[in-house]
């Protein structure tokens, strides 16, 4: 970075991320926030409500991540758990990207295409992010083409992503 003319940042939360660890304020730096291809990611096309027997009246979340820690998949789950708990209407999770057994109207996806994901975002009603420490999740992009709106956390890119296309909630969950 040192010997840059400039550096592209993903957010602002990652310009100073970078900032802070590496202790150094590049002369010229821009953000620009990843894109997804829009001729996959949008509001048209096929969605999956009836090959996964889900009404049309039913609520559906869905979340999708290469999953880690930061992830928070444990975290998306309980809170889904919780939600249902106090809904009086029909709702499912569909966990794109982890293998489990599908229990308690939630539903899991082991790893798919990247071509395959928008059918799964068009079959939901709301996209779940809870990760926190990313600098620009693709798949909160991905969803926001997609038309889904957004709930994600106070802290990380998503936070920006969801502020900057008023596509969403954001929770105050973290300090």
């Amino acid at each position: 970075i040192k010997n840059s003319r400039g550096v592209i940042y993903q957010s602002e939360f990652s310009k100073k991320l970078a900032e802070k660890t590496l202790g150094y304020k590049p002369e010229k730096s821009t953000i620009i926030i990843n894109g997804t291809n829009q001729k996959i990611f949008n509001k048209e096309g096929d969605n999956l409500r009836d090959q996964l027997n889900i009404s049309k009246n039913s609520l559906v979340f869905v979340t999708s991540a290469k999953w880690r820690p930061r992830k928070r998949l444990q975290d998306t789950i309980d809170s889904f758990n919780k939600f249902k708990e106090q809904f009086e209407g029909d709702t499912y999770l569909i966990v794109i990207g982890y293998k489990n057994i599908d229990s308690n109207n939630i539903i899991y996806i082991p790893h798919i295409e990247n071509s395959e994901i928008p059918k799964y975002l068009r079959t939901a009603d709301i996209y779940l992010f809870l990760g926190w420490v990313d600098p620009c999740p693709n798949s909160v992009v991905e969803a926001i083409s997609c038309g889904l709106p957004v709930i994600c956390t106070n802290v990380g890119g998503s936070k920006e992503i969801v502020e900057l296309t008023n596509s969403g909630i954001v929770v105050n969950t973290d300090p």
